[in-house]
């Protein structure tokens, strides 16, 4: 079974993403320590790479991408799968993330080819997926009178971008006339789902974008590649969504009865009433299913891809009213999966009818809980993410191309004439390969005239001869009698084993004593006639 090492950070939804990855036949071990900086963090660093060295994961995983984590795959020849379901996500900005290691999925496709065309192919489209069957089992298990708490007319569930979530404030800053001509092009954006006249007037508004940066304090830092118009871009979008969701909410909620379940403050929304947060776990899907209308007004930041919220709210068996949104209507079909608006009075008048027509409704809402049952299931969209990943041979041709000395190419020698596949299933031999290069490298430098690779023949001849040294090494730690211990330096007469060899394969096997252990392989090497490897020996283990 392969072996997944997942970073765990409280993200939306990891536990059933967590248990997709299981479902689909990997085993996931979690890692959790909350980063003080996506970039340099040297105890979550060495943490990782301690766990990396105890499990052998074949991938690192997160969802959303950590620049710290691309770093340590990188270092240790793994390949790492982030899944990305934030937008804006700055990270994705980093210098890390070309590493040839890195599979990106995004599930925002223009997001994808904007990238691409940036000249990063590590990045992927791969839509989101729902735990149908969890979302079912909450609501199938809530009594019919605790349901009856969330029954609604009309709903919505999420943020109003108020000061905490929006840099649009710090705009004041700016010159009255621009402030004025950035005011213009928010009005003739909202409610404008078919272009994206933001991006179009700052395309040549290069000065008008560097005042905004500035005044915003929008720089990443060296780090990270310079991307200001993107950035104006989402500050831009996260405020027209803010005038959007306030000004519809409002006329809605004039009408009709509206329930909304959010953090940001809406007092001034007289007619609302504010629900609170609904926990993604337990009281979404309860909101989502006995809601008779859910509203999704789409961040403007996702520039074509399917919110998360959408499909919730169909995995959950509710029926959908969405602004137009590219990638809603490729996948599901208007009026029949759903229904779109494509503005303020044509959402006020499906509101309208859809209350009226309840049969029509109902089967809307059935249709899109089957389209996202049978589409976005998020083990199925984990399985594709998995495949994406690539096979056995690309994971070990990913290690074997991080590396450009002899060292690497006597290794890719061996590795393509042996049946190193079968090698590597066995025993997860990118790590041991990886050892078999850092003891190379020792020997070439120190001038050895033997040498791993010009004793080991094969992959699997080493494999052998490691496993033996790791399985004798640990007859010293347990502190086995001397009678045991002999065969360890009866091995090292008969079999040549550098003290590099010894001192990084001791590394990997020993936990504890190390001061004892490193005495008496240095006692072993003087018996040997080895002089020049006694001090080494003893002050490896100090």
């Amino acid at each position: 079974m392969e072996k997944i090492l997942l970073y765990g950070w409280d993200a939306l939804g990891e536990g059933y993403t967590i248990e997709a990855l299981r479902k689909a036949g990997y085993e996931v071990i979690i890692y959790r320590r909350k980063m003080k900086d996506y970039d340099l963090d040297s105890r979550v660093t060495m943490e990782l790479m301690t766990r990396i060295h105890q499990e052998k994961p074949d991938y690192l995983f997160s969802m959303n991408y950590f620049p710290l984590i691309a770093s340590v795959a990188q270092t240790c020849a793994l390949p790492y799968l982030s899944w990305v379901y934030d937008s804006p996500h700055y990270t994705l900005y980093s210098k890390t993330a070309e590493y040839a290691g890195n599979f990106i999925f995004v599930f925002d496709r223009k997001l994808c080819d904007r990238m691409r065309a940036n000249g990063n192919s590590r990045v992927f489209p791969m839509p989101l997926g729902v735990d149908c069957d969890a979302m079912q089992r909450v609501i199938g298990g809530t009594p019919e009178r605790e349901q009856e708490e969330y029954r609604s007319e009309v709903s919505f569930v999420g943020r109003f971008y108020a000061d905490r979530y929006n840099d649009y404030n710090k705009l004041e800053r700016l010159p009255a006339e621009r402030l004025e001509q950035v005011r213009a092009l928010l009005a003739r954006q909202k409610f404008c789902y078919d272009r994206n006249l933001i991006a179009e007037a700052l395309h040549d508004e290069d000065a008008l974008v560097q005042e905004i940066v500035r005044a915003a304090g929008l720089e990443l830092g060296p780090r990270y590649d310079s991307r200001p118009q993107e950035m104006v871009e989402a500050l831009l979008g996260r405020e027209v969504t803010a005038q959007e969701r306030r000004e519809l909410i409002a006329a809605v909620s004039e009408r009709y009865p509206t329930d909304v379940y959010t953090d940001s403050d809406i007092s001034d929304l007289s007619c609302v009433r504010n629900r609170g947060i609904a926990d993604y776990l337990t009281r979404m899907p309860l909101v989502f299913h006995n809601s008779r209308i859910n509203l999704n007004i789409t961040l403007r930041t996702i520039e074509s891809g399917i919110p998360l919220r959408a499909l919730d709210i169909m995995a959950c068996g509710g029926f959908l009213l969405s602004n137009e949104q590219p990638e809603l209507a490729e996948w599901f079909s208007d009026g029949e999966d759903l229904v779109l608006f494509t503005g303020r009075e044509d959402c006020l008048a499906k509101i309208e009818y859809y209350l009226s027509h309840e049969e029509e409704r109902r089967r809307i809402a059935e249709n899109g809980r089957e389209k996202v049952r049978r589409l976005f299931h998020l083990q199925k969209q984990c399985a594709k993410i998995m495949q994406r990943a690539g096979s056995m041979e690309a994971r070990i041709d990913l290690f074997l191309a991080s590396g450009q000395d002899a060292a690497y190419e006597r290794l890719a020698e061996l590795c393509h004439t042996d049946s190193y596949l079968q090698q590597a299933r066995k025993n997860n031999s990118l790590a041991q390969l990886k050892v078999l290069c850092d003891i190379w490298r020792l020997e070439q430098r120190a001038g050895a005239q033997e040498t791993v690779f010009a004793n080991c023949k094969s992959l699997q001849e080493a494999d052998a001869y490691f496993t033996a040294l790791k399985f004798l090494l640990h007859r010293i730690e347990f502190g086995l009698p001397d009678s045991l211990q002999q065969e360890l330096c009866n091995f090292l007469r008969h079999t040549y084993t550098s003290r590099f060899a010894l001192m990084l394969i001791a590394n990997q096997t020993v936990c504890h004593r190390k001061e004892e252990i490193g005495a008496r392989l240095a006692e072993y090497a003087a018996v040997l006639g080895r002089r020049e490897d006694v001090m080494p020996l003893l002050l490896w283990g100090v």
